[in-house]
């Protein structure tokens, strides 16, 4: 059996050996359901039977960021991006599709989020391609950034009520709403 502080120790050494940062994402969420049934008897006949169901639920998400050793600098920041754009004529399908295999490549939530606002800054997209885009996300945090940056990046802003079916969590939901009608 190894000792605690034999690990501890070697840990130590793993970590005091390597230099870099470690980025990552996790999320969940979980549901339950439960019903019930009560059942009204009156000098031992049945009167009547009531059910009921109730549902709770909860999610979380979140990030961290560790620097091993000496940090090779901060952390990347989006460039300077334009609130709206004219947008005459939105991406085309092929290059729509060329953008997503290209998202694919790229690993983490923040990552995808410096990927579109470096890469597209001057592009024109429809309420479905942000939709679409925007479910390429993990985490509800990043999706909702994505959906209020490009809002201004969209030609056919009248159906962005899509972009919103693809939030996970109500608040996401009510957060971007709100963004649209103070826009």
């Amino acid at each position: 059996m190894i000792k605690p502080a034999f690990t501890l120790f070697m840990l130590a050494l793993l970590f005091g050996a390597c230099q870099g940062n470690i980025h990552g994402e996790y999320g969940g969420k979980f549901e339950s359901r439960n019903e019930s049934t009560t059942t009204i008897t009156v000098n031992g006949e049945k009167v009547r039977e009531e059910r009921s169901t109730s549902t709770t639920g909860s999610a979380l998400e979140g990030e961290f960021n560790l620097d091993l050793g000496q940090p090779k600098g901060d952390i990347r920041q989006p460039p300077p991006f334009p609130a709206r754009i004219a947008c005459d004529a939105a991406l085309s399908v092929d290059r729509f599709e060329r953008l997503k295999s290209e998202l694919l490549q790229v690993n983490s939530d923040r990552e995808k989020l410096l990927f579109m606002k470096e890469n597209y800054p001057e592009t024109c997209f429809l309420s479905a391609q942000v939709r679409d885009v925007a479910a390429m996300f993990t985490l509800d945090k990043y999706r909702l950034q994505f959906a209020q940056s490009f809002y201004g990046h969209t030609q056919d802003r009248m159906n962005y009520y899509k972009v919103r079916n693809v939030m996970e969590f109500s608040d996401s939901r009510k957060q971007l709403d709100e963004f649209v009608s103070e826009w």
